[in-house]
């Protein structure tokens, strides 16, 4: 009698662990997919051709940095960033010139028009 009450008591305990363990990990998931976002960029000429081999970085207002490279269909998204906070994207590209812009991050692609051959310059912190 006395081992099947220790047996009860270990097997319920294991129960729990796994409940709990179960619980949190789904609140963690939750947690994640709520406060993150992911944005998606597309890197076009003047005459919407897609531009691969291409750094898109992204700050915040803190300096953080996130970038990724255009692959090719020109194409490239970042993942992580906060659905509440303003972001600057710069593009590096050899021979394509894009103006600095500032977004939030959303669920529509935003496409980057290379305006001219020059090279885009960002002062590196």
């Amino acid at each position: 009698m006395k081992n099947l009450i220790i047996t009860f008591g270990i097997l319920f305990s294991l129960f729990l662990l796994i409940s709990f363990t179960t619980h949190n990990s789904q609140q963690i998931n939750k947690n994640i997919s709520v406060d993150s976002c992911c944005q998606t960029f597309k890197l076009v000429d003047s005459l919407g051709n897609r531009i691969s081999g291409c750094t898109i970085e992204v700050s915040d207002s803190l300096g953080n940095l996130f970038h990724c490279t255009t692959g090719v269909k020109g194409y490239c998204s970042i993942c992580g960033l906060n659905p509440n906070v303003y972001y600057t994207v710069y593009v590096q590209c050899e021979n394509c010139y894009v103006s600095p812009r500032t977004f939030i991050c959303g669920s529509q692609e935003i496409v980057l028009v290379c305006e001219s051959t020059k090279m885009n310059k960002r002062k590196s912190k």
